[in-house]
């Protein structure tokens, strides 16, 4: 099977998983919306995206939906794999993950319940059907006095102490932790890109919408070239320090300054010859 004919497969493969999905929401008296959040929900899917659904169900019901979500799900079709997660729950509902099988391999759907009463349609949803007219999310506030000024001082920080972990990850010669530092620091650079552009908060969807997570090609294994995608994070960030000064943010150039040459310490620590086993905590 050709790379094309395998994507084209597995999108088959999820639209038939989503079509029983609705089906079995709209069979069931409990149930009064439903809606895709996400890549489907915005319009943004590939082949590989996952299926967020939020399952609207009736107030009286939402106690005894809620304690037995794992039978809710199998009337779909049978999962393969269910992980429990109620820090991911929205107030007042539940939320469970649930793998299904596919010729190509395992398709995730994300399930979220909650009662009608709380139910707010955000920006950015596929309504999939909608029994009672529910009213849409409010728009984010903007932010009071002050309030934008400290979130963006708080997001650079966040942003720096990152990249030093990284760079750190980087000269120990640990890759994999040097990723997950990279990608904190690509998360906070987005957040404050995203603050400087709007007087309001970001969602998680909003930061998902900007594209971050794939702005930033994988940096590899090697740490020679993670330290040359941290140095690039590194000057997107600095690039911003004007606009954040000016709404009021504090930039902190001198600690920002003091981690730049951390990375040059960093880049001259790989030099042929250096010590290279990672040794070394904290």
């Amino acid at each position: 099977m050709s790379g094309t004919d395998l994507l084209r497969l597995r999108e088959e493969e999820r639209d038939r998983l989503l079509d029983r999905l609705v089906a079995s929401l709209e069979r069931d008296e409990r149930v009064v919306a439903a809606w895709l959040s996400g890549s489907l929900g915005r319009g943004t899917a590939d082949a590989w995206s996952d299926v967020d659904v939020w399952v609207v169900v009736a107030d009286a019901e939402a106690a005894n939906v809620i304690e037995a979500l794992p039978a809710f799900v199998a009337a779909v079709a049978h999962p393969v794999l269910v992980l429990e997660a109620p820090a991911n729950a929205p107030p007042g509902g539940g939320y469970l993950l649930a793998l299904y099988q596919g010729e190509t391999g395992a398709h995730q759907i994300d399930w979220y319940w909650v009662p009608r009463s709380t139910a707010r349609v955000p920006a950015g949803a596929r309504v999939l059907f909608d029994r009672l007219g529910l009213l849409p999310e409010p728009a984010a506030a903007p932010f009071a006095e002050g309030e934008r000024a400290a979130a963006l001082t708080h997001a650079g920080a966040d942003f720096w102490i990152a990249v030093l972990l990284a760079g750190k990850a980087v000269a120990r010669r640990r890759p994999w932790a040097a990723t997950r530092m990279i990608g904190w620091a690509a998360a906070a650079l987005a957040e404050v890109e995203w603050l400087v552009a709007h007087d309001g908060p970001a969602s998680h969807d909003d930061l998902k919408a900007t594209g971050h997570e794939g702005r930033w090609a994988f940096p590899g294994l090697a740490p020679e070239t993670q330290l040359a995608v941290l140095l690039r994070v590194a000057a997107a960030m600095a690039a911003l320090a004007p606009d954040v000064a000016a709404l009021g943010g504090e930039t902190a150039p001198d600690g920002a300054r003091q981690v730049s040459t951390f990375l040059d310490s960093v880049g001259d620590s790989l030099a042929p010859g250096l010590p290279s086993d990672g040794i070394g905590e904290a």
